[in-house]
């Protein structure tokens, strides 16, 4: 079953075609890949969020069928395709917890892609920012997480804390977190993370990352 609904995605492709006609955004719109592995409602499994996809999305080739947009970002996920910048920093990221990827699941917050292949403006997100928050929270909702990981920095930072309080996570402050990461918990078993996006970040935020996440997994 595909994690978004049929209007959710519906408005995200209004959206997202309403934005290449006003000249900044490529045709398609972008779904996540669910690995063959990832078990809904267990404590382990992680569905990695990072911005949007940047030089990755010719090559994920997104369009505007969800189910074919979704079998082409797991495609290209499990291929292990060699990228550079902000995507071979996220899946630097994503590999410490399965380097197969086959347990993960990973998706964007934002869906549609500017033409540029960079994050989209100000202006341009908040032109998709509804649509788009609303697959994510079908997404969270659907696919239940053990824990949502946010690499997704400050641009959309205010927007993802909404989805969280729309769906009932609560800010959490019991687990002792380095600097630059903050947990949330919708139960003893889901929890979120919000942190920056790994691109040049120091070396220990990987080991941090990962310290975090298995503290959250493990009670």
């Amino acid at each position: 079953m595909l994690p978004i609904s049929r209007k959710a995605w519906t408005d995200l492709v209004s959206a997202g075609k309403s934005a290449v006609e006003k000249g900044w955004a490529a045709d398609g719109v972008f779904s996540g890949a669910v690995g063959p592995d990832f078990a809904s409602d267990n404590a382990s499994s992680i569905l990695c969020i990072g911005q949007s996809l940047g030089r990755a999305g010719p090559a994920v080739r997104i369009n505007y069928d969800q189910g074919i947009c979704a079998e082409n970002a797991l495609s290209w996920m499990l291929k292990r395709e060699r990228m550079h910048g902000g995507y071979r920093a996220f899946w630097k990221l994503a590999d410490l917890f399965d380097r197969s990827r086959r347990s993960l699941a990973w998706t964007n917050v934002c869906k549609i892609e500017p033409s540029s292949a960079q994050t989209p403006t100000r202006q341009q997100w908040r032109d998709v920012a509804d649509a788009c928050c609303a697959a994510l929270t079908e997404e969270l909702a659907s696919l239940r997480p053990g824990i949502a990981l946010f690499v997704t920095g400050s641009e959309f930072k205010s927007d993802v804390l909404a989805v969280l309080s729309a769906l009932g996570y609560d800010h959490w402050e019991k687990p002792r977190t380095p600097e630059g990461f903050e947990c949330f918990r919708w139960s003893a078993r889901r929890y979120a993370i919000l942190t920056r996006h790994p691109t040049r970040a120091p070396a220990d935020f990987f080991e941090q990352a990962v310290a975090v996440c298995r503290q959250l997994r493990t009670g």
